[in-house]
């Protein structure tokens, strides 16, 4: 992934490694001159009042969950993540704690009987080509971009990671 920390300021890795934990969405931008789009997901930093010892939030998921095949994920607040735990099979982690690492949009749900909207980021797994030595997705991030004070990470193909990072 040469080509985006070179000239776009990216670099490998998670956002997880420099200290932006707590999901918050993704944005889906389009690459200037090449035209391709890239969605990027969204992290900030835990608050200071989670810091001092507040309820944080925890990140949930659940495979198979909204989407048959895929990988579902979201944060809540710590105080309430047993329910989804216990009355909905999620499990505290991530999707890519389980295999499921390629970012796939998100899903906006409501809870049953609460009545609360749930906006869940969705993961597949990599294709077989791609486990088996073919090209492989490169995670990387930039912070500050494309919000400001927030950390965006994405996977590119590394075969063609070359491009959106030239520009």
């Amino acid at each position: 992934a040469k080509y985006p920390e070179q000239f776009a300021g990216f670099k490998e890795g998670s956002c997880k490694d420099v200290g932006y934990t707590v999901a918050d969405g993704q944005k889906t931008i389009t690459i200037p001159v090449w035209g391709k789009t890239f969605t990027i997901d969204l992290f900030k930093q835990q608050s200071e009042s989670v810091a001092s010892g507040a309820a944080a939030d925890v990140a949930i998921y659940k495979v198979g969950y909204p989407v048959a095949g895929e990988c579902g994920q979201g944060s809540v607040d710590s105080a309430v993540a047993k329910y989804p735990e216990q009355f909905a099979g999620f499990k505290e982690g991530s999707c890519k704690d389980v295999g499921y690492t390629v970012a796939d949009g998100q899903k906006t749900i409501t809870i049953p009987v609460w009545g609360k909207t749930f906006t869940i980021d969705l993961f597949k797994q990599q294709s077989e080509s791609v486990a088996s030595g073919a090209a492989a997705d490169v995670a990387i991030y930039k912070v500050g971009y494309p919000v400001a004070g927030e950390c965006g990470q994405g996977s590119v193909d590394s075969a063609v990671a070359k491009y959106p990072e030239q520009f």
